[in-house]
């Protein structure tokens, strides 16, 4: 794999083209197509969605490989400056301004035989190793969660504590002091989650799978607090949590954009549902 030196000394990164303006949680309906043409292959897609597309040195691309069937899907990797890559648009965001989502047109694009990380199959063993990796981003993902609403917390206790109405610190006010104790035990109880998602996950080691029900359960759950609690905070600070001078303004932003990547809420609950109909049976 060529490419790896280059991502762990620090001089490549890596975008991930997965998503497509008519194919977000539903991969099969994936237009991206690759072909066999003389020594190499050449590359049709456009991806949408890719984080940090227009910085990226090279692409993991998942492509179908309509050779093999209709229903073969698998992946490989571009040189950005590859003929025929192109950054299309960049999207400005809600949230999550750190991490900007390009948009990137692989048009005839030549991929050499190695850089075929995964050759799609018509019984779908490279799509699911593919869609498997995306376990390890859920839960990243739900740290993340968890991160933002424990910061809303904490600011929002820390205002509470500050803030006074008719000589009374707010959080001495019984409505404002119930938001925070259920705010303190959702943080608490999506941290849990995550925490035992990622210790089922590394005691599975390397050869083993990850633990998908878990993870799906913690991504879920994590997303739905994040939310809950960063909009409360901003409830609790009132019309200053509404503007750009509390930092809440800015965490109920970003947690909106976590609960769509990585799959969706309604993606985790699906996923969830289909997990404990294949482990009841």
């Amino acid at each position: 794999m060529r490419f790896l030196p280059r991502v762990a000394a620090g001089e490549c990164l890596i975008g991930i083209g997965m998503t497509e303006p008519d194919a977000g949680s539903d991969a099969m309906s994936m237009r991206a197509r690759i072909r066999r043409e003389g020594e190499a292959w050449k590359l049709e897609a456009y991806k949408n969605m890719i984080t940090a597309g227009h910085k990226a040195q090279a692409f993991f691309v998942v492509t179908r490989f309509p050779e093999a069937g209709e229903r073969a899907m698998g992946a490989v990797m571009v040189d950005a400056d590859s003929p025929g890559v192109s950054v299309s648009k960049v999207h400005k965001k809600m949230g999550l301004r750190g991490v900007p989502e390009a948009e990137v047109a692989f048009d005839d694009v030549l991929v050499p035989d190695a850089d075929i990380l995964l050759e799609g199959d018509a019984e779908g063993r490279a799509m699911r190793t593919i869609l498997s990796q995306f376990n390890h981003e859920r839960l990243g993902n739900s740290a993340m969660c968890v991160g933002v609403a424990a910061g809303a917390l904490r600011e929002s206790i820390r205002y509470a504590q500050e803030r006074t109405v008719g000589g009374k610190r707010i959080i001495d006010l019984q409505g404002i002091g119930w938001k925070l104790a259920e705010m303190s035990t959702k943080v608490e109880a999506a941290r849990l989650m995550v925490w035992r998602a990622a210790s089922k996950a590394d005691m599975a080691g390397h050869d083993q799978p990850t633990p998908a029900l878990e993870i799906a359960q913690a991504k879920w759950y994590a997303n739905v607090v994040a939310q809950e609690v960063a909009n409360e905070a901003i409830q609790i600070h009132g019309g200053y949590g509404y503007t750009r001078e509390f930092p809440v303004e800015r965490m109920f932003r970003d947690v909106r954009g976590l609960a769509i990547g990585a799959g969706t809420i309604e993606i985790q609950k699906n996923l969830i549902a289909r997990l404990l109909d294949r482990g009841s049976k």
